[in-house]
């Protein structure tokens, strides 16, 4: 769904929404440099939503919350890694100018790309934290 979002949003982006994509990367530079977490995922979010206004398709973004809540786990536990923020934010720099260049498949190329990320710095994770991965079945039971 993200990847039809930025093929509208790449043909219907105006300069001021391309603007305001920019000043949420400042914003993630900003929590980059703080090592600020929470406020990284905020903007993360901020970023991801502001795609979908600017496809026109605003309501997809709700149907994409409800279906991502493993996903924002694994964002979450992902996100602490050394160099993980910064690579998001160059990934959504990206997004950025692919959007602002009005080629679609570029920027169905740059979404692939970030979201592609994903699953390898997940098994990274799983290996770093294995305890986040591992069913409690029985928790509090003898055995």
């Amino acid at each position: 769904m993200e990847c039809a979002i930025i093929e509208k949003a790449a043909e219907r982006a105006k300069p001021e929404g391309v603007a305001r994509l920019r000043a949420i990367l400042e914003e993630q530079a900003l929590a980059v440099d703080a090592n600020d977490l929470r406020a990284f995922h905020r903007s993360d979010e901020n970023f991801h939503a502001t795609l979908a206004e600017l496809s026109g398709y605003p309501g997809v973004w709700p149907i994409i919350l409800q279906a991502k809540t493993q996903m924002d786990r694994y964002r979450q536990l992902t996100l602490p890694l050394e160099g993980r923020m910064s690579g998001v934010l160059a990934e959504h720099r990206a997004v950025v100018e692919a959007v602002a260049s009005g080629d679609p498949r570029m920027a169905v190329a740059a979404m692939r790309e970030h979201l592609d990320h994903v699953l390898p710095v997940l098994e990274t994770t799983r290996k770093l934290r294995p305890e986040f991965f591992t069913a409690h079945l029985n928790e509090g039971s003898s055995r």
